[in-house]
């Protein structure tokens, strides 16, 4: 029986052996990352190799700001500060594009 596998695994795509990194607690992904893992049993016996492919897709900052131009203005700028603080780009800031709607 089995049921006393170990299990390994590699997250850089690469097949994993019974030297890889072994399965003892969650794994956190971050980024996409291919990993894949073997199950060997302490009779030596090793699985098919399974792989799977977890694609995080990261945003970055992203405002959205409504704003009626008065005529005669040029065009505006937004200057702003992210959530952990941080500056956005420097001033004046990122120039709005009209979306057409006023």
């Amino acid at each position: 029986s089995n049921s006393d596998a170990t299990i390994y695994y590699t997250l850089d795509g690469t097949t994993p052996t019974v030297n890889s990194a072994k399965y003892t607690a969650p794994i956190t992904i971050n980024s996409t990352t291919t990993l894949k893992f073997i199950a060997v049993g302490s009779q030596g016996n090793q699985s098919d190799v399974y792989t799977e492919v977890y694609n995080i897709n990261t945003v970055g900052n992203i405002i959205t700001v409504h704003f009626k131009n008065p005529s005669g203005w040029g065009a505006p700028y937004v200057y702003y500060y992210t959530s952990s603080g941080q500056t956005g780009p420097g001033w004046p800031g990122v120039k709005m594009n009209s979306d057409g709607n006023g």
